[in-house]
């Protein structure tokens, strides 16, 4: 049976920003402690978020 985790990423470190023409890319690091086997992670951000530049 496969271990599942759900986690919340909006206040998760942030290690890098591109920002594009038209969108961005933000990439997280995320720490998860996992067992041995096969597991199964969920990455969520509740609600939405804009920002203007």
């Amino acid at each position: 049976m496969a271990s599942i985790y759900e986690l919340d990423i909006r206040n998760q470190e942030i290690s890098g920003i591109t920002i594009l023409s038209d969108r961005a890319e933000v990439k997280r690091r995320v720490p998860v402690n996992l067992k041995a086997g096969v597991s199964e992670i969920c990455l969520k951000v509740v609600g939405k978020q804009q920002f203007v530049m």
